[in-house]
């Protein structure tokens, strides 16, 4: 039951931060093919991670792809500092380790 309310925290979160970006990417602005931009978690699911928002990053599918291929230390790095202030401004607070 903890993890089933949980999911549904997470999704709620992942419908309000779809829809903070109108529904494309938040590194280049594009427009998805359908069914638009899907979220891309930078450090991964487990622990606090499912559902951070600030560990969630909205991604085409070309460019989710393109960060598998090259998920390499420093662009996690590089993609944490890139979403932080997206998120202070959407409003978030920073829950930083």
């Amino acid at each position: 039951k903890k993890m089933q309310a949980r999911l549904l925290e997470y999704h709620a979160l992942v419908e309000k931060l779809r829809s903070e970006c109108n529904n494309r990417s938040e590194l280049s602005g594009e427009q998805g093919d359908w069914p638009g931009v899907s979220p891309h978690h930078i450090l991964g699911r487990v622990s606090n991670g499912l559902d951070n928002p600030f560990n969630i990053i909205f991604l085409t599918d070309l460019e989710h792809k393109d960060i598998h291929s090259h998920n390499t230390r420093e662009r996690k790095l590089a993609l944490l500092e890139y979403i932080r202030p997206i998120r202070a401004k959407q409003g978030y607070l920073s829950i930083d380790k």
